[in-house]
């Protein structure tokens, strides 16, 4: 079929301006082909370049990441046949609630990082509805199938990575010295076809949810366009974990908002 809109799955794109399709899966093991470990530091060095691992063809054409993020869980919050490894390796002993808040800031994280290196014509979420039952390989985001209801953790990711103005920050440290100052790099996106004015509000919150430390700096976004700010960040001397949280904030009050997990150690 020619003139889609997203593409033709694993076969040659039909038309000449249709998209092909690829499915990237960075750095995940135990999978084949994969020996390290997966960790979210992997990020910072990458450009989110097209280094797919399952696709059937080299293309000149624009391409749809269709499948990432390669950390499924059934309905149920509990790993398929494919993903138990993964899961064994970083997340053991995790209860169906924790799983499902891992997965969801994983897969968030992962978004950000395709979105904002723009080597993809689109990113597609994989996957939002399939098969549930014993032995499937994928799953899907649902706690009621019936309302198409999704998990709400799944909601307050998917929500904000997804917006017209997109928000990455592109740090994922193990952990971080006390009282550490450092450059924070934020990586914004344009969708839309007229320019964003704002600011950028970075805010350290503590276990407690106060804010214990925040940077910021104005920003403005040409249509469709992408711009990198690197933002001086402060950290306390109080060790413990801590929730970064950076918004990007319009002059019209509409926020972009990305997190990032911080462990000062």
């Amino acid at each position: 079929m020619m003139n889609r809109a997203w593409d033709n799955g694993f076969n040659l794109p039909e038309g000449s301006n249709d998209p092909e399709e690829d499915h990237n899966y960075k750095w995940y093991a135990p999978f084949p082909g994969m020996t390290e470990l997966w960790s979210l530091q992997k990020f910072e060095t990458s450009t989110g370049g097209k280094e797919s691992t399952y696709g059937p063809h080299p293309s000149a054409h624009a391409s749809v990441l269709n499948e990432y993020g390669f950390l499924w869980l059934n309905r149920k919050g509990e790993p398929t046949p494919l993903t138990r490894g993964i899961y064994d390796s970083i997340a053991k002993g995790y209860s169906a609630g924790q799983l499902r808040e891992l997965y969801a800031y994983i897969l968030g994280a992962e978004t950000e990082f395709f979105r904002a290196h723009r080597n993809y014509a689109g990113v597609m979420h994989f996957i939002y509805l399939t098969g549930d039952f014993y032995g499937s390989f994928t799953g899907d985001i649902f706690e009621n199938i019936e309302t198409l209801e999704p998990w709400k953790v799944y909601d307050d990711y998917f929500s904000e990575v997804f917006k017209q103005l997109g928000v990455y920050v592109n740090f994922f440290p193990k952990e971080v010295i006390p009282s550490a100052n450092i450059e924070i790099s934020t990586m914004l996106i344009n969708d839309e076809y007229q320019t964003f004015n704002g600011n950028i509000n970075m805010q350290l919150i503590n276990s407690e949810e106060k804010v214990v430390s925040e940077s910021s700096c104005p920003f403005k976004i040409d249509a469709l366009g992408q711009q990198t700010y690197k933002l001086q960040f402060q950290f306390p001397a109080m060790k413990g974990d801590y929730l970064l949280k950076t918004f990007a904030i319009q002059e019209n009050g509409e926020k972009t908002l990305c997190r990032r997990k911080i462990r000062i150690n």
